[in-house]
């Protein structure tokens, strides 16, 4: 628990840090801050964009989520520990409406891959998970709409991106 909030804390002062773009000419560079409600997983994020012409932008995404714990019990009562590390790569596409000089909002379409490790079993006396590992790949599609601030210079970007697959995110 004591992990989980280090954790939330320091992905909540890394957004404030580092969440936005880097423009050079077309290509922008965008580090974030991720949340993955469901199974509230809590990661790093980084983009690759390039934009053609001024309404029109894509490229790849990267990212990896913390490594989550779960503990619970058996049908037996005996402890259970299950710990699951998630990673995610995804190649988006975006159509840009320039509400204002400083706000422009977008759709997000695109594919996703990701792969997930999960090790579990019944808890050693030393408390660490015995081996069993389960790995799966999920191919799935992308859809969602974001904002972006200031989108003429360095500026934060909102994103809400749900990811349709047998692995729903």
């Amino acid at each position: 628990r004591e992990m989980r909030n280090f954790s939330l804390v320091l992905i909540l002062g890394l957004l404030l840090l580092s969440t936005g773009s880097i423009v050079a000419q077309s290509l922008s560079i965008g580090p974030g801050v991720v949340f993955q409600q469901e199974n509230e997983f809590e990661g790093g994020h980084l983009r690759v964009y390039y934009s053609a012409p001024k309404w029109f932008s894509f490229g790849p995404e990267f990212t990896y989520y913390l490594p989550t714990l779960y503990s619970g019990q058996d049908a037996d009562n005996n402890d259970v520990l299950r710990e699951e590390r998630l990673w995610s790569a995804d190649f988006n596409l975006h159509i840009d409406f320039r509400i204002c000089k400083l706000l422009t909002v977008y759709p997000v379409l695109g594919g996703n891959y990701t792969r997930l490790y999960q090790y579990s079993g019944l808890a050693t006396p030393e408390g660490e998970p015995v081996e069993d590992p389960f790995e799966r790949n999920y191919i799935g599609l992308n859809l969602g709409a974001g904002i972006q601030l200031f989108p003429d210079r360095v500026g934060p970007f909102f994103e809400y991106k749900r990811v349709v697959s047998t692995y729903d995110q």
